[in-house]
């Protein structure tokens, strides 16, 4: 990745120092990512669930995409916990009487109405483990995306959120 400006990284620094993320936001602003925060899969410290994290953003990929065109932005601002449910679809437990399996199943069930909505996209949460993870033409049928790839996706998934984050923040200076 190219390097960060340094006015952007100096002032990214003294904003982020008082920055209070569980802080409830002002009424009418939305909080949450549109995509995952890549810090989420870049420093996992388990490398076995940094690849399932980045295969599971593979497979989604698509849909996720389409969710964003087709129902706006502050439809599809998660948090980063519900992300990390997203994310690790396919690692979590299998159990069901958990406070965090039912929000599990809430947010898959909201991604996969969705994505059901696209139906070209044919993509079942129910069976994700059988989708192979692609990226530009490429299939990963290993699960073992290469560190160059995972560079290139954490690039997208940065300037993606930076247009859309760019563009809600116009939205409210114009509002």
């Amino acid at each position: 990745m190219p390097e960060a400006l340094r006015i952007w990284a100096q002032a990214s620094a003294v904003i982020g120092a008082s920055f209070n993320q569980s802080q409830k936001s002002r009424p009418g602003v939305s909080r949450g990512y549109i995509l995952p925060d890549p810090v989420l899969l870049a420093n996992h410290s388990n490398e076995n669930s940094r690849q399932a994290y980045f295969t599971t953003y593979l497979k989604l990929r698509p849909g996720l995409l389409y969710r964003i065109r087709t129902l706006g932005v502050t439809q599809c601002l998660l948090q980063s916990p519900e992300w990390r449910q997203v994310l690790g679809l396919e690692l979590h437990g299998s159990r069901d009487d958990t406070k965090a399996a039912e929000s599990r199943r809430q947010i898959q069930a909201n991604i996969q109405d969705s994505l059901d909505s696209a139906g070209s996209l044919g993509i079942n949460l129910d069976n994700l483990e059988n989708i192979a993870p692609a990226w530009n033409n490429m299939i990963y049928e290993s699960r073992q995306i290469p560190q160059d790839v995972c560079r290139e996706i954490l690039w997208e998934i940065y300037t993606i959120s930076f247009h859309f984050e760019l563009l809600v923040l116009d939205g409210y200076l114009y509002e």
